[in-house]
């Protein structure tokens, strides 16, 4: 992953703070895909919840 960070940068395709942004942006998408997977971010419905 690292080389292909450098490599753009290296052909002068992107600029070093697109990359950094790019990656900070891919990390958070990361982050908020496992907690919504793992059901922290409360968007999975609970079962065997009582209707109110």
């Amino acid at each position: 992953m690292v080389a292909v960070c450098y490599s753009r940068v290296l052909l002068g395709v992107h600029r070093p703070q697109d990359v950094m942004a790019g990656t900070v942006e891919g990390m958070a998408l990361v982050a908020v895909a496992v907690l919504a997977s793992s059901g922290i971010l409360g968007w999975r419905k609970k079962q065997n919840q009582e209707p109110l």
